[in-house]
């Protein structure tokens, strides 16, 4: 299997997900901020 990359932001290019916008949308700026503090990959982990 042959795999390859391409630079598609260089070009303009972004991939669209209409269903996480929209969930974005709906979010209050506060439940938006702790979900990506809980997603946050250089957050420490509790526990």
């Amino acid at each position: 299997m042959v795999k390859w990359w391409f630079p598609a932001r260089c070009f303009g290019l972004h991939h669209k997900n209409r269903a996480l916008a929209e969930w974005k949308r709906q979010q209050t700026g506060e439940a938006l901020a702790d979900w990506k503090r809980r997603h946050d990959p250089d957050r420490p982990q509790s526990g």
